[in-house]
């Protein structure tokens, strides 16, 4: 097996030129790479969306789900969620981050790449927060972030009696977040967390977070104040100049450190693109 750079910092790609097995491959050595350099692509090996999570399951300890519409469950397991092809870019951003249930590790698999577009792109946050500006750090390092999102009553009154339920939840904490209503029956979940956080296999500060990417939620620093736009602006522009990307081949496997890199994706109209992913907490 080959072992090389990917184009960016210490990203790396793992390409069969002997066995196409990827079980051939040494776990102990795959995640030794993985947690130096944060990202790992696999290409080159024989892959179905069933060896895909059983690949992916072997470095997990527990799966996480994604219950937005981006993503689908599939027959092929408690695991794998189809992504949907609805081809629209996306920016750069964590997986889950303006929720409590992060995963750790962020797993892609391209069954079927789409015709010379969909890229998945990538940063790393490392390099995000040391190209930031003194006075952006500062402000990160000393406000944390608000994600915050809501549901009319109709969205959220069933006929199964939740109606009665919400009478006795007042503020409720649920998985890191605070869960409320207004005067209006509104339910507004908000979520706090800082923007800028140390990667679980670094010692160095990351910038890993949600301000930017295809969530549809309210961001703002932590007391409710707006996050400044030179601030916002800011951040596009290092994304801009650190992003890098993924060109998909048929069977290829990318294992991203949710922790430290921010990904995200390029536009495409070709809906034979067919993608899984697969999030999970690492077991090591």
């Amino acid at each position: 097996m080959d072992l090389s750079y990917l184009p960016c910092h210490i990203a790396k790609v793992w390409n069969s030129s002997t066995s196409r097995d990827l079980f051939e491959l040494n776990r102990a050595d795959i995640e030794e790479e993985f947690k130096r350099a944060g990202l790992i692509l696999f290409r080159g090996f024989e892959v179905t969306p069933q060896s895909f999570e059983r690949f992916a399951s072997q470095f997990s300890s527990q799966i996480i789900i994604s219950p937005g519409e981006a993503k689908s469950g599939t027959a092929v397991g408690s695991g794998v969620q189809l992504i949907a092809r609805d081809g629209a870019e996306q920016d750069l951003h964590q997986e889950n981050g303006a929720l409590a249930s992060r995963p750790e590790l962020l797993w892609f698999y391209c069954a079927t790449p789409a015709d010379g577009e969909g890229e998945t792109t990538y940063a790393d946050g490392i390099a995000v927060w040391q190209a930031l500006s003194e006075n952006t750090r500062k402000l990160f390092l000393s406000k944390r972030v608000k994600y915050s999102d809501s549901l009319p009553r109709e969205a959220w009154l069933t006929p199964d009696g939740f109606l009665d339920a919400r009478m006795h939840v007042g503020q409720l904490r649920l998985k890191g977040s605070i869960v409320r209503f207004d005067d209006q029956d509104t339910l507004i979940r908000e979520y706090i967390a800082p923007a800028a956080t140390q990667p679980k296999w670094s010692e160095q500060t990351a910038f890993v977070n949600s301000l930017c990417g295809p969530y549809d939620h309210v961001v703002t620093l932590e007391d409710g104040s707006p996050i400044p736009s030179d601030v916002i602006e800011e951040i596009h522009a290092v994304h801009t100049a650190l992003i890098r990307a993924v060109t998909w081949q048929s069977g290829d496997i990318l294992l991203i450190d949710n922790t430290r890199y921010v990904h995200g994706r390029r536009a495409f109209q070709d809906v034979k693109r067919t993608h899984y992913t697969f999030m999970s907490l690492a077991n090591f």
